[in-house]
């Protein structure tokens, strides 16, 4: 269950990042405890094909904003929320 809550709060802080899908809601079910995500919609794309129609900085790009989505996490996992200020990740020094 922790694993689910570090995942939806990773979520949660990337989904205001462009081209992140956006979570809306999370739903917790009492009597099955069952945790369910409402995301926002959007239609299956066949990514092989788009990513053969990409030039090299359209690539880097999209590599670019994976390594944010992953840096943010790599954070979240690793640091204490007591180490940032609110929700801007600002460090605090000791």
């Amino acid at each position: 269950m922790n694993r689910v809550k570090r995942e939806t709060k990773i979520l949660q802080t990337v989904s205001n990042i462009e081209n992140v899908i956006k979570l809306y809601d999370v739903v917790h079910d009492q009597g099955s405890q069952t945790i369910s995500l409402v995301f926002e919609y959007f239609s299956l794309v066949d990514f092989h094909k788009i990513f053969l129609k990409l030039n090299d900085v359209q690539i880097k790009l999209y590599l670019f904003e994976l390594l944010q989505v992953f840096f943010i996490e790599f954070v979240i996992k690793n640091f204490k929320s007591s180490d940032f200020g609110s929700s801007a990740f600002i460090w605090h020094h000791a």
